[in-house]
């Protein structure tokens, strides 16, 4: 595991002395790092990016989901089902209103973007909670994500078969592949610097609405 800023680390350091262990978890691809103090009464988590200059909210990890997001009138129905559970079953939610587990995972995660849901890393799961600030701008904020949608507003994404899209790019065209998971690959520069550990290009997202819209 490499991250920089390792400064950052010290937050933990006058819990150390109280703790009964200590865990460490880091993703290989995307450098973050959660470090877990496990104290008699609770625990404290803190969550590192990988470099000091780059923070969570412009990672892009999410994009996919907000992409694929169905209508308000439909978050608004899983949002009423959250009741301020502990943990949030995607499974009991998508069988009770009768979605598609996919759909309610991606509304668990636009809803997480709003402040209206976490995410607990030590039990791997979703709980309802509200922060005091309004989050319901997030889609509106993220460029790579308002590139893709004037993308497939202007016609810049062309379907050649095969799961191949054509999309438009300054002064060229891009190539983009999607899996049959829609996960993406690009021949544009973000995708060959950062192979979608930063999340997926503006001509990713823009071929998987188009792959959405055409569905």
């Amino acid at each position: 595991m490499k991250f920089t800023g390792t400064h950052r680390v010290k937050a933990i350091e006058s819990l150390l002395p109280l703790a009964q262990k200590l865990r460490v978890w880091a993703s290989k691809d995307e450098g973050t790092s959660a470090w877990e103090v496990v104290l008699s009464s609770g625990s404290f988590l803190l969550v590192l990016s990988p470099e000091v200059h780059r923070g969570f909210s412009g990672e892009g990890q999410l994009l996919e989901e907000l992409a694929r997001a169905p209508e308000e009138s439909v978050i608004a129905q899983i949002r009423a089902q959250l009741a301020w559970g502990a943990h949030i079953s995607t499974d009991d939610v998508s069988k009770k209103l009768g979605m598609e587990t996919r759909v309610v995972e991606d509304v668990i995660a636009v809803l997480s973007t709003r402040g209206l849901a976490g995410y607990d890393a030590i039990s791997e799961n979703y709980f309802h909670r509200e922060l005091p600030f309004d989050l319901s701008k997030v889609e509106a904020m993220q460029p790579r994500l308002k590139g893709a949608r004037r993308l497939v507003d202007e016609k810049g994404v062309q379907i050649n078969g095969g799961g191949v899209f054509l999309v438009r790019g300054t002064g060229t065209i891009h190539q983009v592949k999607l899996d049959d998971d829609g996960k993406g690959q690009c021949t544009c520069p973000w995708y060959s610097k950062h192979q979608g550990n930063r999340g997926p290009c503006k001509h990713i997202l823009a071929a998987q609405i188009t792959q959405e819209t055409d569905a």
